[in-house]
């Protein structure tokens, strides 16, 4: 049905240029730049600070966030962050760039917001894939999410896909035929849930497995599979 998949989103370099672009345009001398330490969040803010500083753009906050956002490390990055905002030394900071994923960048807006109401927000993609970041649990916009800046690619659904991947996970002749004959999707299956479908499968690739564990893997699957650049 889908012989081949190419990337047709923009690469990640192209949002940084956006993103560099956008604090030219605001005209913001001095901003924080707070990125996951990993191989989406940490290219991205290097590659920004680099052309921030080309530009005079100054970068006195530059924090990694640890990947588990409710590790006690996590918590310790997050004050860090609030104290260097609040010092006297940074009052020229306008803006924070959050570069990550939902669940950090969702997390660290909700604790600073109880503490830093002056700050503007620029963040990156993924928050604008599913509407339900930066809301409390009552579906309210956080506060301080309110007129923040998101870089998001132009795109168009396919609604087709969303229910193919969907029954991907769901069906498990399905998965089983399409883990069988494409390599990279066995190792994506056996990475995100365990399933080792190359020796016959094992309890990771359980029903319960593929559609409980996993449904964050189904969810994510289907938004980035449905958003196509036109």
């Amino acid at each position: 049905m889908y012989p081949n998949f190419f990337r047709v989103i923009p690469s990640d370099s192209t949002q940084v240029k956006v993103l560099h672009q956008l604090l030219l345009k605001l005209k913001w001398n001095y901003v924080a730049i707070v990125y996951d330490d990993d191989n989406y969040g940490r290219p991205m803010a290097l590659e920004l600070r680099h052309l921030s500083q080309e530009t005079g753009i100054c970068v006195p906050v530059f924090v990694s966030l640890p990947l588990d956002s409710r590790s006690v490390s996590f918590e310790t990055t997050v004050a860090n962050i609030v104290e260097q905002m609040r010092s006297p030394s940074n009052g020229l900071v306008r803006g924070i760039v959050i570069l990550g994923s939902t669940s950090t960048m969702n997390r660290l807006i909700k604790k600073i917001g109880d503490t830093i109401k002056y700050v503007n927000l620029v963040l990156s993609e993924t928050v604008a894939l599913q509407q339900t970041n930066l809301q409390t649990p009552s579906g309210q916009l956080i506060s301080i999410a309110r007129g923040a800046l998101v870089t998001s690619p132009m795109y168009f659904p396919l609604p087709e896909f969303g229910s193919f991947w969907t029954e991907l996970w769901t069906n498990r002749t399905l998965f089983t035929e399409y883990a069988t004959r494409i390599p990279w999707l066995a190792g994506f299956f056996n990475q995100a849930i365990g399933c080792d479908i190359k020796h016959g499968g094992n309890d990771g690739c359980s029903f319960k497995a593929r559609t409980g564990k996993t449904l964050p893997h189904i969810q994510s699957g289907v938004v980035f599979g449905v958003h196509v650049v036109p």
